[in-house]
């Protein structure tokens, strides 16, 4: 299936996932979590998008991590390309700043001395 995606394509992808990686393999698991085990992450926001290159790791992620009873909401929003919660440019990425910012008032910061 050919991506929608207008951001990234997998080209692209391949080679800025290369560069990150180095000089771990793709596959390790600090690499990319789907790889790894992910009982003890912690609490996670996961935004996606329909039309966005990565919408299939971002499901298989997902279920992993609620299969590892891990505490993540995943938002998938219809039509949606890569970041597009990075802008305010849509209704969408208004709805998923929202999120992000009730999730964030969540946590307590501690700060600790150097």
């Amino acid at each position: 299936m050919k991506s929608l995606d207008i951001i990234l394509d997998k080209d692209i992808l391949i080679k800025y996932a290369k560069q990150y990686a180095n000089p771990l393999e793709l596959s390790h698991c600090f690499v990319s979590p789907i790889n790894n085990n992910c009982k003890d992450i912690g609490k996670i926001l996961l935004f996606g998008g329909s039309n966005e290159i990565l919408i299939f790791d971002l499901i298989k992620f997902n279920e992993q991590c609620l299969k590892d009873l891990v505490d993540i909401k995943f938002y998938n929003y219809e039509g949606m390309q890569h970041v597009f919660n990075h802008t305010i440019s849509f209704p969408e990425s208004l709805d998923a700043l929202e999120k992000t910012i009730n999730f964030l008032k969540n946590f307590k910061v501690i700060f600790l001395k150097t």
